[in-house]
């Protein structure tokens, strides 16, 4: 049986058939009504509105900073004589509004379609929720199968995704700690810069596999080709994930891919990008991709001391690298160090 709290004044009584339909709980105050909502659950509201109407309006502004509107329908039940209208009811977000004499008929049978019409919204509300989180679980798992596709071509030693991405998380997490940036690394900002990290090499899909798998230095041809990668990863990003609705994403995870190879002073790759004309997202997967490189093994190159590769990064810092980013990976080196630490030992346990 439905619950329902009627807000009564002058201690009037629920119609006896009303009831015996719902179980009704009767207050004889507002300040009643927002107790026992704090404890107990309601299908609807029945509010008793005998004021005139810009009293009336009042309240509602005070039931609204106690009662979450959207979780429980509530309907105006306006006596004789009352300055409130249904115009009134409907404009302030009542769901229903019921006017006296009363019938008992018509207000079982109001109650019954608000509280039916508000259920089926709820559940409908969490569908879409549901729907929305196994296309985000899906997004995510499509997002890491394409990064390890691309991380099976690669000259890396393994790992090389889930470590930058770990370091971006990281930084980023300093970074937000700090305030910095605070008009662009917002929590929604770091949570799509954090999952788009891994494509950040999408473009090397289309790089050939005596490139990416060479164990010499490229020569300059072969690093003019290994380049392309950049521009052609947020081309790619574009064209395969376009139709996703979060823009904030898609422009996010175009960003890290194309971009990640732009220096602070300019000198960097597709578009020779300055400064904070570089998006952000993209300065912070730069350190944290060159920080992997130096840090791990390359078919072309043995692993560097961590600490030798902190420090290379510094030295670059207000050339290569954001300088405030690169104090933030200063600030939680610490941590930077027993990760890349353990990583090191786990890929030397797995050789042996």
């Amino acid at each position: 049986m439905n619950r329902i709290l009627f807000v009564r004044r002058k201690k009037k009584k629920p119609e006896e058939s009303l009831a015996k339909n719902y179980r009704v709980h009767c207050v004889d105050s507002d300040t009643d009504a927002w107790n026992v909502l704090g404890k107990e659950k309601f299908d609807a509201i029945l509010l008793w509105m005998e004021e005139d109407s810009a009293i009336e309006e009042k309240r509602l502004t005070q039931w609204k900073d106690h009662v979450e509107w959207n979780l429980v329908p509530v309907i105006a039940v306006l006596p004789k004589g009352s300055s409130v209208t249904e115009e009134d009811c409907f404009e302030w977000g009542m769901a229903e509004c019921l006017k006296e004499p009363l019938s008992t008929l018509v207000v079982c049978r109001r109650l019954e379609y608000v509280i039916t019409l508000f259920q089926q919204d709820k559940k409908s509300d969490i569908n879409e929720v549901e729907q929305n989180d196994r296309i985000l679980n899906l997004q995510h798992e499509v997002i890491w199968s394409m990064a390890n596709l691309i991380e099976s071509r690669d000259g890396t030693t393994g790992g090389h995704v889930k470590r930058t991405w770990t370091f971006v998380w990281l930084i980023g997490r300093e970074l937000l700690r700090e305030g910095k940036y605070p008009d662009i690394l917002t929590k929604e900002y770091f949570r799509n810069m954090c999952e788009a990290a891994p494509l950040h090499d999408i473009g090397k899909i289309t790089i050939p596999d005596y490139i990416l798998k060479g164990t010499t230095r490229l020569t300059k041809e072969e690093f003019e080709e290994m380049k392309d990668h950049a521009a052609l990863g947020g081309k790619i990003i574009q064209e395969t994930m376009g139709k996703i609705e979060d823009a904030a994403y898609l422009k996010i995870a175009t960003d890290v891919a194309c971009y990640h190879h732009e220096k602070w002073d300019g000198t960097g790759y597709p578009k020779g990008l300055k400064g904070e004309e570089i998006p952000l997202c993209a300065r912070i997967m730069a350190v944290a991709d060159v920080l992997d490189a130096l840090a791990f093994r390359r078919s072309y190159k043995e692993a560097m001391d961590i600490k030798e590769a902190i420090k290379i990064i510094v030295d670059e810092s207000g050339t290569h690298f954001d300088p405030t980013i690169v104090n933030a990976m200063l600030a939680i080196h610490d941590e930077i160090e027993k990760r890349v630490t353990e990583s090191q030992n786990q890929m030397n346990r797995s050789e042996e």
